[in-house]
Formats: C-alpha cells, structure tokens, sequence
C-alpha cells in the first residue's frame, strides 16, 4: 500500500497536525466501542437536524 494511501498513517499525521488539546473534555463513552460511538453519533445527528428544523 502506497503510504499516502496506508490508513494508519493517515490518522497519525491528522493527529499531529491536530492533537487533542490537554483541556478537551473526556468523552463519556469509549470510542472504540462501535456500539456506544454509534449511538452518540446518530443522537448528535438527530439534534442538528432537529435544530435546522426549528429555522
């Protein structure tokens, strides 16, 4: 795989281009559970389209 294609490598230099600031938040759910990132995700979806809506 070429390494601009290599997603591993991707994900790393987006991550030292854009750390997490040492003042972020933490997140109340474990991002590496597909189960719980999902169900934040279509939540937080549902409120923007809700929000839009409301315009």
């Amino acid at each position: 795989m070429a390494p601009s294609r290599n997603p591993q490598r991707i994900i790393q230099r987006i991550l030292e281009k854009y750390p997490t600031p040492p003042d972020a938040p933490h997140r109340d759910y474990d991002v590496h559970d597909r189960k719980q990132a999902k169900a934040v995700i279509l939540r937080k979806l549902k409120r923007r389209r809700n929000e839009a809506d409301a315009r």
